[in-house]
């Protein structure tokens, strides 16, 4: 079944295997298919193997495959308000390598490991002016960052 990408503004992320537990890690290997692995994390074995510990708090991974999808999330948006106040920009935003920033303002860009978005989010992108990019395309941004610790770590 092809997964569509929905473009709607909403807080549901897109259909996905993580989000079902559909893939093969050893707490779905131990309890659903009764196998005698146990379940505990092959990385960190302090904790059952599920996506959501792989994605979000497996302690061996989270200083380093974590900032991955975050750090291109944050390109694509810093990409985007470099173009809206004319500063030197790659063409495209994953050609696009951010400075060191100076001055800051706090605004919550948040994306799910699994796409997820909050309600606001629109409201928020607006706020610091990121017009040139979807919120699909920040979920898309995100979710390629978390099949790719699934693929590396999980398959």
């Amino acid at each position: 079944m092809a997964h569509q990408w929905n473009t709607e503004k909403t807080d549901r992320s897109p259909d996905f295997a993580a989000e079902e537990e559909a893939i093969r890690t050893n707490a779905v290997k131990a309890r659903i298919e009764k196998s005698t692995e146990s379940p505990t994390c092959r990385l960190c074995k302090e904790a059952d193997e599920t996506i959501d510990h792989i994605l979000s708090c497996c302690k061996k991974i989270a200083q380093t495959d974590y900032k991955q999808p975050h750090n291109v999330v944050a390109q694509v948006v810093h990409w985007n308000l470099c173009q809206n106040y004319h500063l030197p920009v790659a063409n495209n935003w994953w050609d696009h390598k951010p400075e060191k920033v100076t001055e800051i303002q706090v605004v919550p860009v948040a994306i799910g490991t699994l796409g997820t978005v909050p309600k606001e989010l629109s409201k928020y992108l607006e706020e610091i002016g990121v017009d040139k990019v979807t919120i699909s395309q920040l979920q898309k941004a995100a979710l390629l960052g978390s099949a790719r610790i699934i693929r590396r770590y999980i398959t």
